[in-house]
């Protein structure tokens, strides 16, 4: 054995090589999901790669700053109705009119998301 020591799960060990251009890529893929799928080491994630196989990367073709302003006003307004409900114990059928309103463009912005995302296909 050459310096590291092997695991008795894992006895096989291999190199592999890659231009600056592969690595920097492969660094900044790593770097990019290791959060959300709990890669703690490079290894860990190489690992995976190569027995499991693939990446899929996901893009959102619109900048969700252009949405929140008014899911925020939308959601503003529910929450001003809930509170009023709440302390009232009582529900107007103009509040519940907007209630569903509401809810309803919120459900319209994110399927013309999704739509405009499929259309252009999935990255």
């Amino acid at each position: 054995m050459s310096g590291a020591r092997r695991s008795a799960a894992r006895p096989v060990r291999k190199e592999v090589t890659f231009s600056r251009e592969e690595w920097a890529r492969s660094r900044e893929l790593f770097e990019s999901i290791k959060d959300g799928f709990g890669y703690t080491t490079y290894m860990k994630f190489a690992r995976e790669m190569l027995m499991h196989g693939s990446v899929h990367t996901t893009h959102v073709i619109t900048d969700p700053a252009k949405i929140r302003p008014e899911i925020a006003r939308i959601g503003n307004n529910i929450n001003q109705i809930a509170h009023v409900a709440n302390a009232t114990g009582t529900l107007t059928s103009d509040q519940y009119d907007t209630l569903v309103q509401g809810l309803g463009r919120v459900e319209s912005i994110l399927n013309d998301l999704f739509t405009k995302t499929a259309d252009q296909g999935w990255q």
